[in-house]
């Protein structure tokens, strides 16, 4: 949403300052980012998972070790962001670092997944 509708919409509802109103929109645009971020993840985790599936015996435990940790980090991300939601309009910036670290971390486990099982 663009900035100077997101600060009209704020005073006119009676949020109060201009930043604070700003800051939620800023939020939210995060929220949605990390959002997206995710369920692309989640689409490569679920070929992963299907080609795990498909694998031979010998080497279906290393890609299950695999695709267990990416889900495990996949839950991690989901707190950080679910953290991000339901913080105050002043905290949220502190939950911010930590929610980017998590997908990102996600992000990279994801690709190695792949070059490691897709190959």
């Amino acid at each position: 949403m663009n900035r100077k509708l997101i600060l009209l919409v704020g005073l006119i509802a009676g949020v109060g300052s201009l930043e604070a109103c700003a800051d939620r929109g800023s939020r939210e645009a995060f929220r949605r980012d990390l959002q997206a971020r995710l369920e692309q993840l989640d689409l490569k985790i679920g070929q992963l998972e299907d080609r795990t599936r498909q694998a031979k015996e010998d080497v279906r435990p290393q890609m299950d070790a695999v695709v267990k940790d990416l889900r495990e980090k996949r839950q991690r991300a989901a707190d950080k962001l679910r953290e991000v939601e339901n913080a105050t309009d002043d905290s949220w910036q502190r939950f911010k670092g930590d929610a980017t670290a998590a997908v990102d971390d996600l992000g990279e486990t994801v690709e190695r997944g792949w070059r490691e099982i897709m190959k």
